[in-house]
């Protein structure tokens, strides 16, 4: 496995907003980035060479426990997260948004254009992952 990550300074912001939202945090030797323990919430830090691998790990990693499948605890400590590192405000309804469309890396190229937009929601469409 690759150490790459440690390398870039974003991936190290990333991990003390983590630390400093989620006390229970911790990254394993398998380079697993454990956001959330009690809903095993977590991220591979390993094969992210650039900022933006991070931010495309980000939303299509967070996206999903960020909106369902854990607890609205966890999912808000999820989102806070998300928005703090990346300096916005989406909501929960933004997040199975962003989910429906660029969750489980569905569509690489379409999240690189949303990140790319600064976030622009229209780049998504509306209403999918409304539930």
């Amino acid at each position: 496995m690759s150490k790459q990550w440690f390398e870039i300074r974003e991936v190290q912001d990333f991990i003390e907003v983590v630390r400093m939202n989620s006390a229970g945090a911790f990254i394993t030797l398998k380079w697993e980035l454990i956001i959330e323990p009690k809903h095993n919430v977590y991220i591979i830090l390993d094969n992210i060479v650039s900022p933006m691998d991070l931010k495309v790990k980000l939303l299509t990693w967070l996206s999903r426990p960020s909106c369902k499948g854990v607890n609205d605890t966890a999912q808000r400590l999820i989102r806070t997260i998300i928005n703090v590192y990346l300096g916005t405000e989406f909501s929960k309804d933004d997040m199975r948004t962003i989910y429906a469309h660029l969750g489980c890396r569905e569509d690489k190229q379409l999240c690189v254009k949303f990140i790319e937009s600064g976030y622009d929601m229209s780049v998504l469409g509306e209403g999918i992952g409304d539930e």
